[in-house]
C-alpha cells in the first residue's frame, strides 16, 4: 500500500488506519476481514470481491427503502443482523476508509447523508477521545436501520480518516 499524503506530509493516520481495521472486524465479524498472519493486518474483502459501482448502486437501491426501523413492515434484506444492506455498508466503508475518500467521493458511492455534525457534537465524542489521533473537522452519518443503527465517517481535511459503527445499546430491565 502508498502511504497517503495530507497537504504533502507523510500521513500519520496509516497506522491507525490498521487499527482500526481490526477493531471493526471484530464489531462486524463479517467473513468480508480476514487476518493476514504473515503481516498481522486485516485484509479488507480476501475473497472476489464486487465492483465497488455495483456495491454503490446496491446500497442506495437498498438505502431507499423502508423497513421495520422505519415504520415499514420487516425487511429482511434491511432489518436483520448481517442482512444484504449491512454487508454492503461494510463494504463500501472498508474501500472508503482504505482509499482516504473525499467528502464528494462519500457522496458519489453512497449518495447524501443522512446528517452531517461538526467534532464538537457529542455524537463525535468518540472521535475524539483516541489517544495520539486526530480530532475530525466534521463526520457524516448514513442510517443502516433507520437511528437505531449507522454508521459514521469522520473526516479531516476532506478525508475519511476513521469509520466507526454505533448500535443500538438495549438496557435490562430490573423487575
Amino acid at each position: 500500500m502508498v502511504p497517503a499524503r495530507l497537504n504533502g506530509k507523510r500521513d500519520l493516520l496509516q497506522p491507525l488506519q490498521r487499527l482500526h481495521l481490526l477493531r471493526s472486524a471484530y464489531m462486524s465479524l463479517l467473513p468480508a476481514y480476514a487476518l493476514d498472519l504473515e503481516t498481522e493486518t486485516i485484509v479488507v474483502n480476501p475473497g472476489p470481491q464486487e465492483s465497488i459501482a455495483s456495491l454503490s448502486r446496491e446500497f442506495k437501491r437498498l438505502h431507499a427503502q423502508q423497513g421495520y426501523y422505519s415504520g415499514g413492515a420487516w425487511n429482511t434484506d434491511i432489518d436483520k443482523w448481517n442482512c444484504r444492506k449491512h454487508a454492503v455498508m461494510n463494504e463500501l466503508a472498508g474501500h472508503i476508509l482504505e482509499a482516504q475518500c473525499s467528502f464528494r467521493e462519500v457522496i458519489k458511492l453512497m449518495g447524501q447523508p443522512d446528517d452531517v455534525f461538526q467534532s464538537d457534537d457529542p455524537r463525535a465524542e468518540n472521535f475524539n477521545k483516541i489517544d495520539g489521533f486526530p480530532s475530525p473537522d466534521f463526520c457524516i452519518q448514513y442510517y443502516w436501520r433507520q437511528d437505531h443503527d449507522y454508521l459514521i465517517f469522520a473526516l479531516l481535511q476532506n478525508r475519511v480518516i476513521h469509520v466507526d459503527w454505533v448500535y443500538a445499546q438495549y438496557e435490562q430491565q430490573v423487575v
